[in-house]
């Protein structure tokens, strides 16, 4: 019978330890995490760094490499597709006001490249911009 209750005591006291452990995670624990993972897993990690800020739009982006970004804030209805294929490549598109429904499709293939966009119109209604090469910026202005 006291082998009996010691072996209670002994259950009961390892389940409350298990009550009170915790989970610590800081600022670095996902970059850790990243690491373990495999070159599947990670590959797709990689390729989610995107920021989408839409009304009724339709957004596609595509990201294939590392460090790739992806920043677009629109203000109408529109059709944007962003394939980025490459590393450190930055796309951006910022409308203001009402701007005019437009159908951008833009593909950058190479490295350190950036597309930055502002504003819509009439003339970028139907913009297919192919940047490919590397260390290069385009900044293209609709007002």
């Amino acid at each position: 019978m006291k082998k009996v209750m010691y072996i209670m005591v002994l259950i009961f006291v390892f389940s409350i330890t298990e009550i009170f452990s915790q989970t610590l995670q800081d600022q670095n624990s996902e970059i850790i995490n990243n690491y373990f993972l495999s070159d599947t897993q990670l590959t797709l990690v990689s390729r989610q760094n995107s920021t989408v800020q839409r009304n009724a739009s339709d957004v596609m982006v595509f990201q294939e490499g590392n460090y790739n970004e992806a920043y677009i804030q629109i203000n109408s209805d529109s059709k944007i597709a962003v394939n980025q294929i490459g590393n450190n490549n930055d796309f951006e598109l910022f409308t203001y006001y009402n701007a005019s429904n437009a159908d951008i499709t833009t593909t950058q293939r190479g490295d350190d490249n950036s597309i930055q966009m502002y504003g819509l119109n009439e003339l970028s209604s139907k913009m297919e911009i192919n940047q490919t090469t590397n260390n290069q910026t385009m900044i293209v202005v609709n007002y």
